[in-house]
């Protein structure tokens, strides 16, 4: 095509780059504005940004696609024109609003602009009816379709299965570069995601290289969530927390930090940032990092509006039903009984328009492969109907020889040899490629996981490590449960029912002893905040919810009377650096739900209370192993902070606000029973001047179960310490926890779950059981140990996780 000054050029952004370096290698130096046909409607029409979005949703409670929807469908409307149809007449108002508030954007100048200039639609297969109508009524433009090409004879090849059909590719594609194509002369079409997988595998074993593109949105990274969760008002505070977690030197946050900011910069007319979360997450979802693009390698196309060379050779995938040509429904806002009075194309012009697009591109593409399949993981397929009108030959005798790929043929003979073991099945190849690859480690597995370089952890961390209870519990029952959850964060985080209550009740207890409150009020502020809907159920059972925390609430101001310790931390966030001498910022953290203290004497008596919506387990026996030890850590964090010293335990406890079963007992009322419930479990200071001062009723308690006295002492039910064991405890959870440090950066994530007594701790409620394939050899058996003798164990108070897998794997031999 011959191209003249003063033209502006509206073209396939596809072939926009091509266009270019033809007029260059012409050296003609030419005045051609190049824009999209989409580019070009937006200034000869309107324009709208998020202003116009936000303003539908807030005026009209829109959803955000709604509002999309609407604003899509207004380029069909005309102002000047009276419409009896309801859906027009709204769509007109709305474009009538939107303009009088100057939320459309107009270009005043583009009209008077395009009259000096010749405007060359090209590169097109066909127009909507709008574009059309647009540009025929412009006596200084002229469409120049894609025409038709030379009815190149090409055949169809038939596949049972997808993967089939990917490997027929393969091999054509191996067979085209040993004959001296060259690489970059070999294109992909129709392609669809359901390929990808299929794609990567397949090119991978056979040594392909092959430009995929799998888009990762914004809204799929970590910090693109973490914005969502954390966005503020105040748009600085939420990226000042962005910084503060990230590394922006790196190189991939830096490029999502980026991006994020950009979006950012379209909304700064907005004043509080939170109202427009939705926008943020669609715009997060439709955002996609940067990629790099490869260029010696097979390069996928969308073959619609394109330009084909006759010297490439293309491979059309998916030649199948409703795959190509893509069919149109009546689905649409505007539908097709009233598509007469705008100018949208009804569905049946569409399809019509579709079908023959695509019957063009077939008739310009020289080197064409046709493919499809009759299976795959989505269902039943059949071949394209198209095929009724271009007759093609099908080939249904697709014979693979394994010539090119041993791993792949490896992995099919390993395939077909669970048909035969299972279903009975004999493949006809299956001796053929039995006699040629007979040492296969065929129902063989090595479970063991395989190691990783403590270069790539720290790169995957970041140069970060934070831990906590749960994390160190998670290591030390076993290594590779810690890896895949807490490593690799292949846990889902499951936002139910009983985590809203639990979360509920921690807040609204925090806030009701460290200032006076309205239960009613904070209890629906917290609801409401959550932006979550609850059915009639919930809603049920949080009416009597409110009422449970008003009486757990009562309950623990009447506890609160017979202590003497006048200040309180609460929710009190403590953090300990562990970092060591290496390039690795290694943090423990931890929270304290309620910290009560007392300086007596030039000591701070402290007791410590951690509520559970739960059933608590308070038994320290498996502490020594990092096992269930929340109660030392509470004293651990205690012993840290820097907001209290010279800290002497009057105990630490685990207090049960949810799940309280009440047993008859029919000497004491029911709301005594229910009182009795509430009272602390956990471990007290034998001390009893000590204890004295969290509990004054302690001889028989009314604040902590099981506490009593005797004339021969304490009860043989209550649960004391002396400051000795509790300084232990303290001392076995700071090795514990730095021992487990060593073996974390050490990537010591073997498949070595602990088990002590009849309990296997490793596998006991672990997620990802299913994965590991753990056997009995895989177990550790650990000592297990009764009534807190590991306290008074001199060797077991040393560097006790380093000698227990060296004892218990004596045990298991």
């Amino acid at each position: 095509m011959q191209f003249y000054d003063h033209t502006i050029l509206v073209v396939p952004s596809s072939i926009k780059n091509r266009i270019i370096k033809d007029i260059r290698s012409h050296n003609d130096l030419l005045d051609i504005k190049f824009m999209t046909i989409k580019e070009f409607m937006k200034n000869y029409y309107f324009d709208y940004d998020n202003r116009a979005i936000d303003y539908l949703m807030k005026k009209y409670h829109y959803k955000y696609d709604v509002a999309c929807v609407y604003l899509k469908n207004l380029y069909y409307i005309k102002d000047n024109v009276s419409y009896s149809e309801e859906k027009l007449i709204k769509l007109q108002d709305i474009k009538k609003e939107l303009s009088h508030n100057d939320l459309l954007i107009y270009n005043v100048l583009f009209r008077e602009y395009i009259q000096k200039k010749k405007i060359v639609v090209y590169g097109f297969d066909s127009l909507d009816k709008l574009e059309r109508e647009t540009f025929h009524s412009l006596d200084n433009a002229e469409i120049i379709y894609n025409e038709l090409g030379l009815d190149y004879h090409h055949k169809v090849y038939e596949f049972d299965t997808l993967e089939d059909e990917v490997n027929y590719v393969c091999i054509s594609i191996i067979q085209l570069i040993n004959s001296g194509v060259d690489i970059r002369k070999i294109k992909l079409l129709n392609t669809t995601t359901e390929y990808n997988n299929t794609l990567v595998k397949l090119f991978h074993f056979y040594h392909i290289p092959i430009d995929i593109d799998n888009k990762t949105s914004l809204y799929s990274t970590s910090m693109g969530l973490y914005f969502i969760e954390n966005l503020d008002k105040d748009i600085n505070v939420t990226l000042e927390g962005i910084q503060n977690k990230f590394n922006l030197k790196n190189e991939y946050y830096l490029d999502i930090y980026n991006k994020l900011i950009k979006i950012i910069n379209e909304y700064t007319w907005c004043e509080d940032y939170t109202s427009i979360r939705d926008m943020f997450i669609d715009e997060l979802k439709n955002t996609y990092k940067t990629r790099k693009k490869y260029c010696n390698c097979v390069e996928i196309l969308d073959f619609k509006n394109y330009i084909f060379d006759d010297d490439n050779y293309y491979f059309l995938l998916n030649f199948n039903q409703g795959s190509i040509p893509i069919v149109h429904k009546d689905e649409d806002y505007i539908t097709d009984n009233i598509k007469k009075d705008v100018l949208i194309d009804e569905v049946a012009v569409a399809n019509r328009i579709e079908r023959e697009d695509v019957l063009k591109i077939f008739s310009r593409i020289k080197n064409l492969t046709i493919t499809y399949k009759l299976h795959s993981i989505s269902g039943e397929y059949n071949i394209s109907n198209l095929n009724d009108e271009l007759g093609l030959e099908i080939i249904r005798d697709n014979k693979d020889e394994y010539k090119y790929s041993n791993i792949y043929n490896q992995l099919r003979l390993s395939s077909k040899l669970d048909d035969m073991m299972k279903y009975n099945i004999k493949d006809e190849d299956i001796s053929i490629l039995y006699h040629h690859y007979k040492d296969i480690p065929y129902l063989e597995y090595d479970n063991q996981f395989t190691g990783l370089s403590r270069d790539k952890l720290y790169s995957y961390l970041d140069n970060k490590l934070l831990l906590s209870y749960s994390t160190i519990d998670n290591f030390n029952r076993c290594g590779f449960r810690y890896y895949i959850s807490n490593i690799l964060k292949l846990s889902i985080y499951e936002d139910t029912f009983m985590t809203v209550l639990g979360s509920l009740f921690h807040y609204i207890l925090e806030l009701a002893f460290s200032k006076e409150i309205n239960l009613d009020d904070e209890y629906e502020q917290y609801l409401k905040s959550l932006n979550r809907e609850f059915d009639v159920k919930e809603r049920f059972f949080l009416n009597k919810l409110k009422e449970e925390l008003r009486f757990i609430i009562d309950t623990i101001k009447l506890q609160l009377e017979e202590c003497s310790l006048d200040k309180g931390l609460y929710e009190e966030k403590i953090y300990i650096d562990k970092s060591r001498n290496t390039d690795i910022k290694i943090t423990f953290m931890g929270v304290i739900d309620k910290l009560l203290y007392k300086e007596v004497n030039g000591k701070t008596i402290v007791a410590i209370i951690d509520y559970k919506t739960g059933n608590p387990k308070i038994d320290l026996n498996t502490s020594i192993y990092g096992i269930e030890m929340q109660l030392p850590i509470y004293l651990y964090l205690a012993s840290n902070t820097k907001k209290i010293q010279n800290v002497e335990f009057a105990g630490f406890y685990l207090q049960k606000v949810l799940n309280n079963e009440i047993v008859k007992d029919y000497s004491h009322t029911y709301e005594e029973l229910k009182r009795k419930n509430l009272r602390l479990q956990g471990y007290s200071n034998e001390d009893i001047s000590i204890l004295s001062e969290f509990d004054k009723s302690y001889m028989d308690s009314r604040v902590i179960k099981s506490m009593k006295t005797t004339s021969k002492g304490f009860s043989s039910y209550a649960k004391v310490l002396n400051n000795e064991k509790m300084d232990k405890l303290i001392d076995i959870v700071d090795k514990g926890i730095d021992d487990s440090i060593n073996k974390i950066l050490n990537c010591e994530f073997d498949i070595h779950p602990k088990k002590i007594g009849l309990i296997n701790y490793g596998c006991e409620f672990c997620k990802f059981r299913d994965i590991c394939f753990k056997s009995n050899n895989d177990v550790v058996t650990l000592k297990e140990y009764k009534k807190h003798e590991f306290l008074n164990d001199e060797e077991e108070s040393g560097d006790s996780n380093a000698k227990l897998d060296k004892r218990a794997r004596a045990g298991n031999l």
